[in-house]
């Protein structure tokens, strides 16, 4: 019986010893299962990191470009854009900015957008712009001015949305019946960034001593003026020496005489 109690005893003790000496290895191993777990979880969280925008960056040169042609102002053109990419409309100032050049005179303008945000890139368009009507303008009123005999060409002021243009560079002038009493006209062709024409009128009215010529004649008893065909005054008197050698001597009132002026001589 002692024998036996003896053997369990040292049985168990050789088992229990055993035991110690694997236990280290044991948990050893459950340790190295935790890191590796943990670092495969570890590394599919850096996959999908929010901070990591890389991902979702788009090149905005294939983007399609929508601008329309206009007017010329007087002032640079800067007309809206509209951005699509794949379908999606994209905002300006949070997806894009707009930067224009050669858009101050008619022609063609290019209008240049720069990714921005979640987009990155630039893509460029193209737009006209046209000339602007001279029908547009704005001409100052055109004083009366006085008959002389000659041509006569006054320069009004012209402007278009409140800027004074300049005679050569924004337009021409060119004249109607400007020498005689009357109404005249004048011809405002555009020029430059400027198309078609504007046509205004003014009057040229009589000397002041024609006006006093005209004044007697009109109150004397007849009313009657006397003139020439191819004379350039009417006569108060049939008998002004004037009319001494003229072979054809035609009468009626001033308005029908078409002369502009009374004669010296008879005055």
């Amino acid at each position: 019986m002692r024998l036996q109690a003896r053997h369990i005893i040292s049985v168990l003790a050789v088992a229990f010893a055993m035991s110690l000496a694997l236990a280290p290895s044991a948990l050893a191993i459950e340790s190295q299962e935790f890191l590796q777990v943990g670092a495969i979880t570890s590394g599919d969280e850096t996959d999908v990191n929010p901070q990591d925008s890389s991902a979702a960056i788009a090149d905005i040169s294939g983007a399609v470009i929508k601008v329309k042609d206009v007017v010329y102002s007087g002032s640079a053109a800067k007309p809206a854009v509209k951005v699509t990419l794949d379908g999606k409309a994209l905002v300006k100032d949070s997806d894009f900015t707009v930067k224009y050049s050669s858009n101050k005179k008619v022609g063609t303008a290019t209008v240049t957008i720069k990714g921005k945000g979640a987009f990155t890139g630039t893509a460029k368009a193209h737009f006209k712009v046209k000339k602007a009507k001279a029908s547009k303008f704005k001409v100052a009123t055109i004083a009366a001015r006085t008959y002389t005999g000659k041509l006569v060409q006054p320069r009004p002021k012209v402007t278009f949305k409140g800027k004074k243009l300049k005679l050569g560079r924004d337009y021409k002038l060119s004249y109607k019946s400007n020498r005689n009493v009357g109404v005249a006209k004048v011809v405002i062709q555009g020029k430059g960034n400027f198309t078609g024409k504007k046509t205004v009128a003014f009057r040229i009215k009589k000397p002041a001593a024609e006006k006093k010529q005209a004044s007697s004649a009109s109150s004397s008893s007849s009313g009657t003026v006397y003139w020439v065909p191819n004379g350039e005054v009417y006569h108060l008197s049939r008998s002004c020496r004037s009319l001494a050698r003229s072979s054809t001597i035609l009468s009626g009132t001033i308005q029908e005489s078409g002369k502009p002026r009374a004669c010296k001589n008879c005055s």
